[in-house]
């Protein structure tokens, strides 16, 4: 069962034991689970939708970047550049696997999607390799999201590509959420 909490309460019951109470739309108890098997529970903030404009601007740019450079260039080559090119040190994980390993992490780690990335730091007959594994923007937060954008704008403006003015990339940004 998942639904949005309308209030919620927190009454101790002994020194290791609270009862929490949580109000929800009477919608949500439909999808309630069997209740004579144990169940766990997860509470986390909820988090706005996503806008699309911002991934599909950024999916545009990378087709438009893709279509001038031309030369078998296209526009998944354009947003991988970009992910690694616009990332921070909060949006990759260093990895040590090893070397035998290797090739079978990159493909798995490459199957979450088209931004997935196990990219090797380290070369020679180590027994392990070491890699920088970048996410894609299907993760993304609005900071990491904008620094994508940003990259990919950049790149636009270089190559003579009309982009959005400033404003409109802030409305489109602050859209994505947080």
């Amino acid at each position: 069962m998942k639904a949005p909490v309308k209030s919620l309460q927190v009454h101790f019951n002994g020194l290791d034991r609270a009862v929490i109470s949580i109000e929800v739309p009477k919608a949500a108890l439909s999808s309630l689970p069997d209740v004579t098997k144990p169940l766990e529970v997860e509470i986390r903030p909820k988090r706005k939708k996503r806008s699309l404009a911002a991934n599909s601007y950024c999916w545009v740019l990378c087709g438009e970047i893709a279509r001038k450079i031309g030369s078998g260039m296209r526009d998944t080559d354009v947003y991988k550049t970009a992910v690694r090119n616009a990332a921070d040190d909060t949006m990759w994980t260093p990895a040590r696997v090893p070397r035998a390993k290797a090739r079978e992490m990159m493909r798995l780690w490459a199957s979450n999607g088209e931004g997935w990335q196990a990219v090797p730091i380290s070369n020679g007959y180590e027994p392990y390799v070491d890699f920088r594994l970048f996410q894609g923007s299907s993760v993304y937060d609005s900071r990491q999201m904008s620094r994508l954008i940003d990259e990919l704008i950049t790149e636009a403006e270089n190559l003579g590509i009309d982009t959005l003015t400033p404003d409109e990339r802030e409305r489109m940004l602050h859209e994505w959420g947080q």
